[in-house]
């Protein structure tokens, strides 16, 4: 027997002789110890499930029948290899039942897997043969319930069953053939190879949602066998196939169990392959085998697949068991740099040591992993810092233990030191509350005093008195300093105020024609585009020259603008949606449209875009590439023997109008509207004065804490806005 001198290295030859020279068990199988007879059914799972046991482990379970324990586990070792080697080759071509064997696909949990021909329907099944020297009736029981609870289990990704037979010399289950690999051979084949089905240790995007993809499917598999009270308890990648396209089967529901036959499975025994054992499987007392447990196995595989590398290494199942109940893997997105923080922490949460913290179904698992390829945010939260320090203590008790002891005498030294901090600290605070309690009474009596100016000025100036109630109310709101304001605001003309939100200065507004919506420009590319009722404004960032935006202008089409920038930049906007630019020309001040042509101007020259497209248009350098000029502007004029100054308006055909007085200040803004009948200064320190040319009414003069930069009328004429240094736009009814 070579193959049991390789299982029997150290062992002294007179036992090895008498190893060999016992005839089988089975030959007097009535006299056969209990003992016995439960350690075989112990290996035969052993060797099923892929769990190979030292000789220790059997010894240690069954002391009162230790030497025929010790004699049967070496002859049965030497056999296992042996009987592996030459099933595929024995049965190829052999009839069981109806079904004509072709060649071995594998091993599952009970017995061999063949690839086998119905005679009888001409297709091809997976045919499961149970395996083993010893059938006794409670494998055979065993192998009858993995068919019932596949036959149970309506899902696409697991095999359906098409036969059985348990009674005969060959028990078998016939299942539908499915094509493909498992993954642990995927697995292995990408250690070598370059290609496979299922990315491993994926690098990009698209091969990351493949591998979730196909998870994504176990899981849903596995979730419609836990809705019957089917787990699986053996979730590996050997379990899993993948199929040409890539989609999953899951396989081998040989260690399955479920609530009604819970008789089966043996008191203490730990079922499954060490790699991929759930806590709970390997230790008493960590909670029970349910749903949970598969999804443990379902995230270590995950973690294999999209690192490359197992979460726990040892040179023998024992050492295994010992890591998984001990060690922290590195985080998955550590292990593999492609991938995100969302996909570690599904990996993690799946695989945590405490079923209460893992997923607490095979469905939620999946519906992780489906938000992730949806980029949708996931639910899954890893562990917080109390419970890695918590885990960390367990693992490193002594060392806890001791910087324990470090910490408590660090804490008593703080606690003596903090006590002397907070008798200070508390000496502060009454000083501080003191001091607290004046600034409110001096802010108090300040509001009252602004809202005593507010009231003075609102019949003369409202606009005032509103910008002192404002003030008044911020110092401190009060119902009599709030209802101070609505005064004011219905005597005054203003419509409404715009703040631009963390821009620089307001360089140009313009009124949409309808006069619903008001844009304007600021620094830093900033579009803002408010609305005239008391909704909040929006803010469009634009592609940036490098310059301010100068210059922005309504088109009659619905809600799109023509924006310039000192670069040289135009832009054309519909809502948010940026439909050309077009760059290469001189600082834009000014925009025109006419005739379906953009005419652009600036100091150092001009240039014609085609309005559809933004193309340049190949024009000379005549009239007919310069912007219309405008048709009315205001002129400041002196007036002889006075130091008052006057304000007229001059028309493009150079007809002046009737002139008015002009407030004292310094003119920093002029408008015309575009019927002529309506004009517009504005001067420092924040002043707002509009007048009609045609009578020289005086239709606004208001003032405020504002300081100007520019004005512009509405199409109608009606509404005046005004823009300042401070990212402020006003409106006004004229």
């Amino acid at each position: 027997m070579p193959a049991a001198r390789s299982w029997c290295f150290g062992i002294g030859q007179p036992l090895l002789g008498w190893v060999q020279s016992q005839p089988p068990l089975e030959e007097h199988e009535e006299s056969i110890d209990p003992a016995v007879l439960d350690f075989i059914q112990d290996f035969e799972d052993d060797v099923i499930s892929g769990t190979h046991r030292p000789l220790g482990f059997y010894l240690k379970r069954y002391p009162e029948a230790e030497t025929q324990v010790a004699a049967e586990y070496l002859r049965r070792r030497a056999a296992t290899d042996h009987e592996a080697e030459r099933a595929a080759s024995e049965i190829d071509g052999e009839r069981i039942g109806r079904f004509r064997v072709v060649g071995a696909l594998g091993q599952g949990g009970q017995g061999m897997v063949y690839e086998a021909v119905d005679d009888r329907l001409g297709r091809r099944v997976a045919l499961k043969l149970l395996q083993g020297r010893l059938i006794t009736e409670t494998r055979r029981r065993r192998f009858q319930r993995e068919a019932e609870i596949l036959a149970r289990i309506d899902h696409h990704a697991i095999a359906e069953v098409l036969d059985a037979d348990f009674d005969g010399e060959e028990p078998f289950i016939a299942m539908r053939f499915v094509p493909g690999t498992d993954l642990a051979a995927e697995v292995r084949a990408a250690r070598v190879e370059d290609t496979t089905v299922l990315p491993v240790a994926p690098k990009t995007g698209p091969e990351i949602h493949r591998v979730l993809r196909f998870f994504e499917g176990v899981a849903l598999a596995l979730d419609a066998a836990h809705q019957l009270g089917v787990v699986h308890r053996d979730v590996k990648p050997g379990n899993l196939m993948v199929r040409p396209d890539g989609e999953p089967v899951v396989l081998d529901f040989g260690l399955a169990t479920g609530s009604e036959d819970e008789a089966l499975t043996r008191a203490g025994e730990g079922l499954g392959t060490p790699e991929y054992m759930a806590p709970e499987q390997i230790e008493e007392g960590r909670g029970s085998v349910d749903a949970r447990t598969d999804v443990y196995g379902l995230g270590v595989s995950l973690y294999e697949v999209l690192t490359g590398a197992r979460p726990f290494q040892g040179a023998s199942p024992h050492e295994i068991q010992a890591s998984i109940l001990r060690d922290a893997p590195p985080p998955a997105d550590r292990m593999n740099r492609a991938l995100g923080s969302s996909v570690a922490a599904v990996v993690s949460v799946a695989m945590d040591l405490d079923p209460e913290r893992r997923y607490v179904s095979a469905h939620a698992l999946a519906e992780d992993l489906r938000r992730i390829q949806a980029f949708e945010p996931i639910m899954a939260r890893p562990p917080g810092p109390a419970v890695r320090l918590t885990r960390w203590a367990q693992r490193q008790p002594a060392l806890a233990a001791s910087l324990a002891g470090v910490f408590l005498a660090i804490t008593a030294a703080l606690l003596v030191a903090l006590h002397g901090i907070d008798v200070r600290d508390g000496l502060i605070v009454d000083k501080n509350d003191a001091l607290r309690e004046k600034t409110q009474a001096l802010d108090f009596a300040r509001s009252r005093l602004y809202l005593a100016r507010a009231e003075e000025r609102l019949e003369g100036n409202p606009s005032a008195a509103l910008a002192l109630a404002e003030y008044a109310d911020r110092l401190h709101s009060t119902p009599e300093s709030r209802s101070a304001l609505f005064a004011p605001l219905l005597a005054t003309r203003l419509e409404r105020r715009f703040t631009a939100e963390g821009a620089g200065r307001v360089r140009s507004v313009a009124m949409s024609p309808a006069e619903d919506e008001v844009a304007g420009v600021a620094d830093e590319d900033q579009l803002w585009i408010w609305p005239v009722g008391p909704e909040a404004g929006r803010r469009v960032d634009l592609p940036g020259d490098g310059q301010d935006l100068t210059v922005v202008r309504w088109l009659d089409a619905d809600g799109e603008l023509l924006v310039g920038s000192a670069g040289g930049t135009v832009h054309r906007v519909r809502g948010e949606e940026l439909l050309w630019s077009s760059t290469g020309g001189p600082a834009v001040s000014s925009i025109e449209v006419e005739d379906g042509r953009v005419l652009v101007a600036g100091e150092e020259g001009r240039r014609v875009l085609d309005l559809a497209t933004g193309d340049p248009i190949e024009t000379g350098a005549g009239e007919a590439s310069r912007p219309a000029p405008t048709r009315h502007a205001v002129e400041l004029i002196a007036r002889p023997g006075s130091t008052e100054r006057g304000l007229r308006v001059r028309s493009s055909d150079g007809e002046v109008s009737l002139d008015v007085s002009c407030p004292p200040g310094e003119v920093t803004a002029r408008a015309v509207s575009a019927d002529g009948a309506r004009a517009a200064v504005a001067l420092e320190p924040g002043r707002v004065f509009a007048w009609s040319v045609l009578s020289g009414e005086v239709l606004v003069d208001e003032t405020g804490e504002f300081r100007p930069a520019g004005l512009s009328w509405s199409a109608s004429g009606r509404r005046l806005v005004l823009t300042t240094i401070s990212r402020n736009a006003y409106v006004w009814r004229a």
